[in-house]
């Protein structure tokens, strides 16, 4: 699995045209980049990512991980499919365009 995600994210898009975005910081930029190379291998189905792999592709806390992704759900940029619980992913779907 930890293969195929790495080939996913390779060769990341590049930061989307969302001024909003960057008073976030380079780690929001990071995560939605990271949303959107997942979206556009799994398009146009939604894909899964949970807090915790997601805090280790960018390096940071999951805590804080959740805390962006409920965000970009709240921005408008993402919206949940469907909501994880234990040690189930959630599901999004990108909602911004993507290049």
């Amino acid at each position: 699995f930890g293969a195929t995600l790495a080939s996913y994210l390779k060769n990341l898009p590049p930061q989307p045209d969302l001024p909003a975005l960057l008073q976030y910081g380079d780690k929001a930029v990071h995560l939605l980049r990271v949303c959107m190379a997942l979206q556009r291998h799994h398009d146009p189905d939604p894909f899964f990512l949970g807090c915790r792999t997601a805090a280790d592709l960018i390096k940071y806390n999951h805590s804080h991980v959740a805390k962006l992704l409920h965000l970009f759900v709240t921005e408008g940029w993402l919206s949940l499919v469907e909501r994880g619980i234990g040690m189930k992913a959630s599901r999004y779907k990108l909602t911004i365009e993507r290049n």
